[in-house]
């Protein structure tokens, strides 16, 4: 959307710059927002008409409805959550019984703006709880995607609306719209419920054992998906997850010995299971039983990506360990997110014509130019291939019935594990990609070191620096993803739709006054300055640009609740410490006089070994 100074330029060859105002230009707003969108109490009239011209297009559209009851119902969950909410910043909470009692107080107290959005309950009304969406080629890439999918929940800037969302990854790490939701309230595992089983609907393929869903640390989220798609695996993103602990357990930059989240980023880097068990029991030993608790609170397997590729041959993770790509098409998809697109109605279509024009142009660059690999899966071969030297590692090869076994260990490292590298005599879709027991070839989906060398060496006849990359990083896997499909040119307009259907009177949106005011919105008294006033107004102080809120943190533990002259564990501070503490303390006091009387004994014990000799 256009600034106020953007439009002050492109209108300035009409008019005086002193004669447009703010208030004309956001008048001017209103207005042609009206003109292109129209109005929701009017739009939500067309919902069927809508949905019906969609489907006729080929996308997939399902709309669900409430009756007068649970829409009254809805509201009270989301009354109640929106309170829980503000508690939860001032470290306060309700009980079931105030809850209750809030919401029936709040039902009360608002009784006429329920009468007068939700009618009364002799009208016969329905109310347009959500559209579910998918655009048209989803069915025909879907199955053809990597199969590390992520998934996401936003708010929009109008009504009290959420968008759900979930994206795939192509050949050419491009994102991909798998289906979309807008659902009246809050994130919650009712509507995350909703939008797995629109999705299962639309593409039963997707609850499959070696896909994995990653999305945030959401408890109804992770219930839901485990109900609705019970194959599929879920991981937790790395950087919630990180925000989290830093939250929860402290730690600072991670770089504290035996903190939380030293531990978990040493976790993430772990390439086998079998490096994660040794680190836990080398570690874990010495860290804080809260830190340990919050750490094997999940299971390794939904946090840690070598025990997530564990778990199945066929399960890889592509170098994805975080949710940043929906979180990036969430900030794409922001034109219809925002307050202009009016109502969840003209949201689905300008993200339904969004998806459809982003699927054109990565049809043209995937159909446009031929090679081997996609552009992506060059930079990967690049990155595979480039300083290996077979020279510098010792191979032995085996040939077994079904597969080359390979024995791979670097020559200067005496010490170092041997690797074996099993590559198949039969190749899968012209690829003789295989496996590596040092796991890197399944958490990054490319092979290994170890594989390269291999190929580079010419070891294992047939074999080639191409051949051995797998398929799904060439150009023709990514041409299987987007097909040459026959798309619709002319999007679905509102004024299209009003134009050839009739309106249905008893349908109406859920209700919109829960919705928080916009940040930085003026206050509805305060006086607006004239033209004049604003040129010549004085100009305040400058405030300070990009200068940060110190936060609190102690070097001694690491902890963010104080500072480092305030921590408890300082001689200087032992005044302080509560009697828990004090007991602690003189146990660990014990513990450092006994190994420092076992140390003084072992000198003395080689001191008289020494004279003996």
């Amino acid at each position: 959307m256009a600034s106020n100074k953007m439009l002050l330029a492109i209108l300035s060859e009409y008019g005086k710059p002193y004669v447009m105002t703010d208030n004309i230009i956001q008048k001017a707003r209103i207005m042609a927002r009206k003109e292109i969108f129209g109005d929701a109490k009017d739009n939500v009239k067309y919902t069927e008409h809508v949905q019906n011209a969609l489907i006729a297009q080929g996308h997939h559209v399902k709309v669900t409805m409430t009756n007068r009851k649970e829409t009254i119902a809805a509201v009270k969950r989301l009354v109640v959550a929106e309170e829980l909410q503000r508690l939860k910043a001032t470290k306060q909470s309700m009980s079931v019984n105030d809850r209750k009692t809030f919401a029936a107080d709040w039902l009360r107290s608002n009784e006429d703006l329920m009468v007068s959005q939700l009618g009364s309950k002799t009208e016969c009304l329905q109310f347009v709880h959500g559209i579910f969406f998918a655009p048209s080629f989803a069915t025909a890439t879907v199955p053809h995607l990597q199969r590390v999918f992520m998934a996401d929940a936003c708010h929009l800037n109008f009504g009290k609306h959420t968008l759900f969302s979930c994206y795939g990854r192509t050949a050419n790490a491009n994102m991909l719209g798998v289906g979309f939701a807008i659902v009246f309230g809050n994130e919650n595992g009712a509507s995350w419920k909703l939008f797995w089983e629109f999705l299962l609907e639309t593409h039963p393929s997707m609850n499959a054992s070696d896909i994995t869903m990653i999305t945030d640390q959401d408890k109804g989220q992770k219930t839901a998906l485990s109900e609705v798609l019970p194959n599929v695996g879920h991981f937790h993103c790395v950087y919630h997850r990180r925000a989290n602990i830093m939250k929860n357990c402290g730690g600072g930059s991670g770089k504290t010995k035996f903190s939380a989240l030293w531990a978990y980023n040493a976790l993430v880097k772990c390439r086998t299971v079998h490096q994660i068990e040794a680190f836990k029991n080398t570690n874990f030993q010495h860290m804080r039983d809260k830190d340990r608790a919050y750490l094997s609170s999940l299971p390794n397997e939904s946090q840690f990506p070598a025990a997530r590729c564990n778990q199945g041959d066929d399960v890889y993770m592509w170098h994805l360990e975080a949710s940043s790509g929906v979180e990036s098409m969430n900030s794409a998809n922001y034109s219809m997110r925002q307050r202009t697109a009016v109502d969840m109605i003209n949201a689905a279509l300008l993200l339904v014509d969004m998806e459809v024009k982003r699927y054109k142009k990565q049809q043209t660059s995937a159909w446009s130019k031929n090679g081997l690999f996609s552009p992506r899966g060059q930079i990967e071969f690049d990155e595979t291939f480039n300083d290996v030297n077979h020279r510098k590692f010792r191979i032995g090869v085996t040939e077994m019935q079904e597969h080359w076994s390979c024995s791979v260990k670097r020559i200067e490292d005496n010490k170092g594990p041997d690797h074996t590298v099993r590559i198949p005599k039969i190749p899968i879709r012209g690829s003789y990609f295989g496996s590596c027991t040092c796991g890197v070839d399944k958490r990054d989906a490319v092979p290994c070191e170890h594989m390269a060398v291999v190929a580079a060496g010419s070891r294992v006849k047939d074999v080639t620096r191409e051949n051995i990359f797998p398929y799904w990083w060439t150009r023709s896997h990514w041409r299987e993803q987007i097909p040459q499909l026959p798309l619709e040119t002319q999007p679905v307009t509102m004024n299209s739709i009003k134009a050839a259907n009739e309106p249905n009177h008893n349908l109406r949106y859920c209700p919109d006054w829960t919705a928080s005011e916009v940040a930085g919105r003026p206050k509805k008294n305060k006086r607006k300055q004239s033209v004049l006033e604003k040129a010549t107004g004085k100009k305040g102080q400058k405030k300070a640009s990009g200068v940060k809120r110190a936060r609190r943190y102690c070097q001694c533990c690491g902890g963010h609740s104080h500072v480092t002259n305030d921590c408890w564990k300082l001689p200087s501070n032992a005044h302080k410490r509560p009697a828990q503490f004090a007991v602690l303390d003189a146990v660990l006091d014990m513990a450092q006089s006994e190994e420092q009387s076992k140390g003084e004994e072992s000198e003395k014990k080689l001191v008289q070994s020494g004279i003996a000799d």
